[in-house]
């Protein structure tokens, strides 16, 4: 009816991932391993967690398949992985013996669905059901090519698939292998005298077909165990459970043992559905030095549990620098785990004195009790950078005023301040300005370090970049700061003659839209009343040298009448 051994599958090896520039924390990284010491025969897992259909909701699973196959490339003939995995269903009836409930089908269900809808209908934990498939056929973790193929899928629980002889072609299949094993302990459950290990009794549990290998007394502490061992009928000897997931020796079955191994690694306790395995997980990508007395620390990371940005808590040189939310827009890796979203990366500004520092970030968890997993640690220099501040940005009369300090302390001599709008040199000078304010906070640093210059602007949005100039060149230039500010103009001109008689009058002048090179029209009002409009388009060159960007065209002279 089953499988006997169940499959060694071993710790499956998962590709390392690059997206985009960035390399993706590889899915074994989730869950700490599992300490194969606790493993107890007689109780692998409770009836509680065994029996717990409603343990996660479809949206759950397809994150968990998400982060287990994130290395995973469809198989050599085709065949899909896990989390791309769907098929038509059919709707199912209320089975007879009442072993599970019915459920409705569906048009191009996943992989996730599917196992949600037969744990709700048969009362079994769908994390119970991911194992399975796991220990059964490597299919949660599989990295596809040449190791992914259809008929994994066909045989994916064991279900009717014993080691002696070929599977029931009746229950191939996805969605029947699922549903029919999970009926199965159902079944177990439902007529424990028809079958040889019951609950509450002491059975003779062989360690493998081969009778030599010799058997054990093990009491059945709970009915999900029993189950388990009439699905697989062998306990795992001392060569198996030393092996941890690996092989043991040519007398060790492994089905039992890596139930236990892998529900443990992912879900936590076996016994207590308090605790947690599930982690964040995620990547401290880089820190790097902004200033002389700032870093940028950037990275992603990602919790199970939710597709919500988390916290990440920075530490630098082992102290506590604050906590941050993962919550910058990474398109890379949302293509690599779609359920998440875009929404969990982080590039955030830590303040660092001069020297070598280590960063260390850290993923927190939501769910509680569990971990808060490290996510990397670097190494960063601020040795030798220019630092400061741009402590005043103010927009007025078409240009930026930028007042602030830096110093640089390779150099005695003031830094060199350049000021770029969007991406070219608009303004540049030395910070050469009295500052004792500056003076006080850095000893021997000196009090010429101000600087306060102005750069022109564009109307409409200009980013704004301030670089401390670093010396000896070349060398990195560190940004003081980057801001995008707008610059709203409005039409500009002069009235500049008004001449005529009792019954007319002859204006003259100019006008233009700094954002436009066209003529705009002028209203002529008299005595609060608008009498004539005119288009200003006539030629003025000595406009256009003011105004070199709108040109030369926008004079205007007109008649109105005296009266309206």
């Amino acid at each position: 009816m089953t499988r006997l051994l169940g499959i060694a599958v071993g710790m499956l090896v998962l590709a390392t991932l690059c997206v985009a520039g960035y390399q993706a924390a590889e899915p074994g990284e989730l869950a700490p391993a599992a300490d194969i010491n606790q493993f107890n025969p007689g109780n692998i897992i409770s009836d509680s967690m065994f029996f717990d259909g409603d343990a996660m909701s479809a949206d759950d699973i397809n994150r968990f398949i998400q982060v287990k196959g994130v290395g995973c490339r469809t198989g050599n003939d085709g065949t899909p992985c896990l989390k791309d995995y769907r098929q038509n269903t059919a709707g199912r009836s209320a089975d007879a013996n009442g072993y599970c409930r019915g459920y409705a089908g569906g048009s191009q269900d996943t992989a996730a669905v599917i196992i949600a809808k037969v744990a709700v209908a048969c009362d079994v934990s769908p994390r119970v059901l991911l194992v399975i498939l796991q220990k059964e056929q490597g299919l949660v973790t599989s990295t596809g090519g040449s190791s992914l193929y259809a008929m994994r899928y066909q045989k994916a629980t064991g279900f009717a698939c014993p080691d002696t002889a070929a599977c029931d072609t009746t229950y191939s299949g996805f969605e029947n292998q699922v549903y029919f094993s999970a009926r199965q302990f159902q079944r177990y459950a439902a007529n424990p005298n028809s079958y040889g290990y019951r609950a509450g009794r002491t059975s003779t549990i062989l360690y493998h077909p081969n009778s030599a290998c010799g058997s054990s007394p093990v009491y059945l502490q709970n009915q999900a165990t029993a189950g388990l061992y009439i699905y697989t009928p062998y306990r795992p000897n001392a060569a198996a459970l030393n092996a941890g997931y690996g092989t043991g020796d040519s007398c060790s079955s492994y089905g039992n043992r890596n139930f236990w191994l892998y529900f443990t690694d992912w879900f936590g306790s076996t016994q207590n559905p308090g605790e947690s395995a599930w982690q964040p997980l995620g990547r401290l990508d880089s820190a790097v030095a902004e200033t002389g007395d700032r870093i940028r620390v950037t990275g992603w990371a990602v919790d199970p549990d939710t597709a919500n940005p988390i916290s990440v808590h920075l530490y630098v040189d082992g102290s506590y620098a604050g906590v941050y939310t993962a919550d910058v827009d990474r398109p890379d890796i949302a293509s690599t785990l779609p359920a998440f979203g875009n929404r969990h990366g982080f590039s955030v500004p830590v303040t660092v004195s001069q020297g070598t520092h280590s960063v260390c970030a850290y993923g927190i968890n939501v769910g509680a009790p569990a971990a808060n997993p490290s996510l990397g640690c670097v190494t960063v220099d601020t040795r030798g950078l220019p630092y400061g501040n741009v402590e005043f940005l103010s927009v007025d009369e078409g240009a930026a005023q930028i007042t602030g300090w830096a110093i640089d302390p390779d150099s005695s001599a003031p830094v060199d301040i350049h000021v770029y709008v969007n991406g070219a040199l608009a303004a540049y000078g030395p910070a050469n300005l009295t500052r004792t304010d500056v003076a006080a906070a850095h000893p021997g640093a000196g009090s010429a370090r101000g600087f306060s210059m102005r750069a022109g602007l564009q109307p409409g949005d200009n980013q704004v970049c301030v670089y401390a100039i670093n010396v000896p060149m070349p060398a990195m230039n560190p940004s003081l700061l980057c801001r995008t500010v707008r610059l709203d103009v409005v039409p500009v001109g002069w009235l500049e003659t008004a001449t005529g008689s009792a019954s007319s009058l002859t204006v003259t002048g100019w006008a233009l839209d700094p954002e436009t090179r066209g003529a705009i029209d002028v209203h002529a009002f008299v005595d609060g009343v608008d009498t004539t409009t005119y288009s200003a388009g006539d030629p003025r060159p000595d406009i256009a040298r003011a105004y070199p960007q709108p040109g030369g065209w926008h004079g205007f002279s007109f008649s109105v009448p005296a009266a309206p």
